[in-house]
């Protein structure tokens, strides 16, 4: 039995793991833990090699070791090994139990990690309490104080001061009025003895301390679950969850944002940017943002909101690190080229149906296949009734095979229009995919004119997949919950409509891990005098708001759609030349046999689409330091240069050309003049 890493995960199919003591990596046959499994986990297993069919496979059942427990363990492995260096089957015979030990430890014994403020200080909550001799005079002596801040129409303050370790100013505690008291909540010891001599030099005679009452963490969470558990039952939330999920997760960026230059002990004390620059440290910095990783694809497979560290790598200079991500060279394989590999014989139909209605007569370039036309097409049907009973002779339940079959004919409905428009594609490079995310949607339904009556959209910088994760991350039911995914290709199609424009725009999300790409469709009824914000939200008159599934108003789809409707806009916009970029030789085409190998297995997860590449060149420098100004503390912000958002411009009624003009964000103000990031408040 070894400690072993997952290093790459395919649903139902396989894991790759690392052995941890430097024997390799191995990719095992895994159905059941492969689906349960993420990327960074650390299992103890015993390997056969090879296995009952030739390739290897894990021996009985993988046991999970928290990854909190890694150093310890190697350490402990090691000087396990050196001590019978000389009887390696002895080594061998006491690596079981050992790691088992590792498994049971903390389902039999689960601790409650040491927690620390800021500052370093152990949490202990702490209530101090005053009585209140001259409510007047008291409320004169807080509101005054530079030292508290009061909150709008409540008797509550804030005490906020300069930090122990990262020198910005931090939340000491809270001061408010509970019946006749005063009562001041710090989070240590230390911050309450304070802030009961602040109080009193500050009031003076106002107040009178009475008594402070102290809680340990532990203690009061267990007290909070009783108070507040079965009796009370579920209880409907003020606000709603996605916006929650926002909240947490601006939260999480401003806090790595400043971990960066934090002393951490595991780095020894030295903050993670200079950790990065030692090559004695950057090993178990690479172990943190590996942890990060992990606890991100954990908290998306729960259905909780979390930290994507995906950008800390280039933050700290280190992306080019084996185990980072890496960049995008090439373009992963899109929605229907993952489909045609996963699905055999539907690409062919695709082309047939396409075909036989490119030679029909009055086919022109606005000529799309309506889905009543596709389910009469006898190649379609009866394609879709075979997987259908493909289906159902597999698992005999004749419900989920109707929905099987709708699922492949949705799928196959849009590959027949984008065959019949030769499979035209833009691929959105990462900077400007962000900066459209940042563009203002404020021109009339109007001016959104289509390329082509039927293309696709392709996305693979890491915040558009982030929204994508997130929404994902909402539906139980979803294969790809909890997966990183690669690449996002929004197939879009003109719909006929009565007074307007339809649009429709099939997501498909891939994480190129052996799973079928999580397709959401979604139609829009665009009016020549709409408001485009207004357009985001809009659908045909048949379809019922109330009884469609949550994923079509979730905040998430809306901000993808509104990236899906500014890449239009860019790609039709006078001035935009897009870079056309065919695919290189020998990559996979959806045609012929499986690739062999690892190498094989790479270049089968590149797409051989000829694209349209969106736009020229953006200064990344640029996008950074935009991006920097967003992950900054939350607050007014004063800046001597400022980041104007990006917009359209229409042309004037003079110009020849009369498509919109994009104005991409840009800084506005002297060059010379440095971009304060540091959060001030206003002050009456």
């Amino acid at each position: 039995m070894r400690l072993y890493e997952v290093t790459e995960v395919r649903p139902g199919a396989s894991i790759r793991l690392r052995d941890l003591l430097g024997a390799g990596e191995h990719a095992v046959e895994e159905r059941l833990a492969s689906q349960q499994v993420a990327r960074w986990d650390l299992l103890a297993a015993r390997i056969l090699i090879p296995g009952p069919r030739g390739a290897p496979v894990i021996e009985g059942s993988p046991l999970p070791i928290p990854r909190s427990l890694r150093e310890r363990l190697l350490d402990q492995l090691a000087d396990m090994r050196a001590d019978l260096l000389d009887d390696p089957r002895g080594f061998d015979e006491q690596c079981a139990p050992f790691l088992c030990q590792a498994f049971l430890q903390p389902l039999l014994a689960p601790s409650m990690p040491r927690l620390v403020s800021t500052d370093g200080e152990e949490v202990v909550f702490s209530k101090s309490y005053f009585d209140v001799i001259d409510e007047d005079a008291l409320s004169a002596a807080l509101d005054g104080a530079r030292e508290l801040d009061r909150a709008e129409g409540e008797a509550m303050w804030t005490w906020d001061g300069p930090g122990k370790r990262r020198g910005e100013r931090i939340l000491v505690g809270t001061v408010f009025r509970e019946g006749g008291r005063l009562v001041l909540e710090c989070a240590t010891q230390s911050r309450a003895e304070k802030g009961r001599k602040l109080l009193e030099r500050l009031a003076g005679e106002a107040v009178r301390f009475r008594v402070s009452a102290e809680q340990d963490p532990v203690q009061a969470m267990a007290e909070m679950s009783e108070r507040l558990g079965d009796e009370l039952g579920p209880a409907e939330p003020e606000i709603p969850p996605e916006e929650i999920a926002e909240i947490v997760t601006a939260q999480l960026e401003r806090h790595y944002r400043g971990w960066l230059d934090e002393e951490i002990p595991a780095l020894d004390g030295h903050s993670p940017r200079q950790a990065a620059r030692s090559s004695a440290l950057r090993p178990r910095l690479v172990e943190l943002i590996k942890d990060l990783e992990n606890m991100y694809q954990r908290a998306l497979a729960s259905g909780q909101p979390g930290f994507d560290p995906s950008w800390l790598w280039a933050e700290l200079g280190i992306e080019e690190h084996p185990q980072a991500p890496g960049g995008r060279a090439a373009l992963p394989l899109t929605g229907f080229e993952s489909l045609e590999r996963q699905i055999p014989g539907i690409g062919d139909v695709a082309r047939k149906v396409a075909d036989r209605f490119r030679r029909q007569s009055g086919f022109d370039a606005d000529t799309v296949i309506s889905p009543q036309e596709c389910a009469a097409d006898p190649d379609f049907d009866a394609f879709v009734q075979a997987q259908a009973r493909a289906f159902h002779s597999r698992t005999g339940d004749g419900d989920k095979a109707a929905d099987h079959g709708n699922l492949v004919g949705s799928h196959l409905e849009s590959m027949c229009n984008f065959e019949l428009h030769r499979r035209k594609t833009f691929w959105v490079d990462d900077a400007l995919a962000w900066m459209l995310g940042q563009t203002r949607l404020e021109i009339e339904g109007e001016h959104l004119k289509l390329p082509f009556a039927c293309f696709a959209l392709v996305f693979t910088d890491r915040e558009s997949l982030r929204v994508a994760e997130s929404m994902l991350s909402a539906d139980p039911d979803c294969e790809l919950r909890g997966r990183i995914l690669k690449i996002a290709t929004a197939y879009v199609t003109r719909l006929p409509a009565d007074g307007g424009m339809g649009l429709r725009v099939a997501f498909t999300f891939d994480a190129l891990a052996g799973q079928w790409p999580y397709l959401v469709s979604r139609d829009l009824l665009i009016r020549p005098e709409a408001r485009l914000e207004a357009i985001l939200d809009s659908h045909f008159p048949d379809v019922d708001v109330g009884e469609r599934d949550p994923i079509f108003s979730s905040a998430a789809l809306k901000k993808l759609l509104h990236l899906v409707v500014n890449a239009i806009l860019y790609a039709t916009s006078a001035g935009v030349e897009p870079e056309i970029r065919r695919p290189a030789a020998g990559r996979w085409r959806g045609k012929g046999g499986k690739a062999g190998g690892e190498a094989g297995q790479a270049r089968a997860l590149v797409s051989a689409e000829e694209v349209f590449f969106l736009p020229g060149k953006i200064d990344i420098r640029s996008v950074r330091q935009m991006q920097e100004v967003e992950r900054a503390p939350s607050g007014r912000k004063l800046m001597h240069r400022f980041m104007v958002r990006g917009h359209w411009r229409r042309a004037a009624a003079s110009w020849k050309d009369q498509r919109p003009r994009w104005i991409k964000p840009h800084w506005k103000g002297p060059e010379i003049a440095v971009v304060l990031e540091r959060a001030y408040r206003m002050r009456p």
